[in-house]
């Protein structure tokens, strides 16, 4: 399904409210329900991580933390970090326990050049300087390493594409307009229940399979029939 611009998203709103019984809804506020869309996406941005808004980052690692500035400035949560693999490993590292663990304890004991775990780096990003949202652990490892993170796009203006099912996002704005609107709870669960529908359906469609990344393997000659 094709992705549309914020603007179109919000005519699609007011219209889908339209529809919806009660004084209340009838009498809305254009900015408001823009609000809301961009309230939705934030949403759905922070939900899942759409394969639209996540890229590939490849990175050097100098005293535990990751050195590619694309990464350092694009990715300023944790939260948006969906996996961190070593270079030549299709294993992702684990992030670091911290609420049962010691961590200077484990770089003390676990010194090595190997990165195994992933942390936060709460020194990122600050009034003064930007660093890695990340520290990886032990902080003596020297493996470069690839990340997965989704990067937000900020705030929409009218005409950017949502490149998030044009669906979803209307049944989204819609029950957030009526929530905080509160006249029409019926209408409200109705768009919950359609939105968290349309959710599992575009969701539903990722490939999560796993390849063979082992080279040893090989690979078939596209032309083995003629041989």
């Amino acid at each position: 399904m094709a992705f549309k611009n914020k603007a179109t998203i919000v005519q699609e709103v007011i219209l889908a409210l339209r529809q919806v019984p009660g004084t209340g809804v009838q009498l809305y506020a254009e900015d408001i329900i823009n609000q809301s869309v961009q309230d939705a996406f934030d949403i759905a941005f922070s939900k899942h991580f759409f394969d639209e808004y996540t890229e590939w980052f490849n990175s050097a690692v100098v005293g535990g933390l990751p050195t590619d500035t694309t990464f350092i400035t694009d990715v300023v949560d944790i939260a948006d970090i969906d996996k961190v693999y070593r270079a030549e490993d299709n294993h992702p590292l684990t992030k670091f326990p911290t609420t049962n663990n010691n961590r200077n304890k484990y770089n003390r004991d676990r010194a090595g050049t190997t990165a195994r775990h992933y942390d936060s780096n709460p020194n990122s990003h600050t009034a003064t300087s930007s660093a890695s949202v990340i520290k990886i652990q032990p902080i003596t490892a020297t493996d470069d390493i690839d990340i997965r993170a989704r990067k937000h796009p900020g705030t929409i203006g009218p005409e950017d594409i949502i490149r998030i099912d044009h669906l979803y996002m209307r049944y989204l704005a819609v029950w957030m307009y009526l929530s905080d609107d509160g006249d029409n709870p019926d209408a409200m669960d109705k768009y919950e229940i359609l939105a968290e529908d349309r959710f599992n359906v575009i969701t539903s469609n990722e490939d999560d399979d796993v390849i063979d990344m082992d080279n040893r393997h090989g690979t078939a000659s596209l032309e083995w029939g003629h041989c």
